[in-house]
């Protein structure tokens, strides 16, 4: 979960994580190939499909970019339990304020 706006801690940890998974398609590519990375938006105001694709898309071509309304990325964030709250707006904006885990599943 985050926001293709955001200044440092997005982009960095999907950085992170997609180099991982890089790596992990190297060195397992029929395991890789059962992984579908996913990257949520929890700032639909601003973040559209497309603005949501061209992210994801900068750090790996399998990273699928996700967003919705505001009902349906609350109701993602409630089921996976990650916080997010819009923050004050400025003269450049709004920041959002969130929580930063990455998530595993089988």
């Amino acid at each position: 979960f985050g926001y293709t706006f955001c200044p440092d801690a997005c982009p960095m940890d999907m950085a992170v994580l997609m180099k991982g998974f890089r790596l992990f398609e190297q060195a397992h590519p029929d395991r890789a190939a059962k992984v579908q990375p996913l990257f949520v938006s929890i700032d639909p105001a601003r973040d559209g499909p497309q603005q949501v694709g061209e992210f994801a898309a900068a750090f790996h071509p399998r990273l699928i970019g996700l967003t919705g309304t505001p009902e349906q990325v609350d109701a993602a964030a409630k089921a996976f339990v990650a916080y997010y709250q819009k923050g004050a707006e400025t003269g450049g904006g709004y920041l959002m304020d969130h929580s930063r885990q990455a998530y595993l599943m089988d």
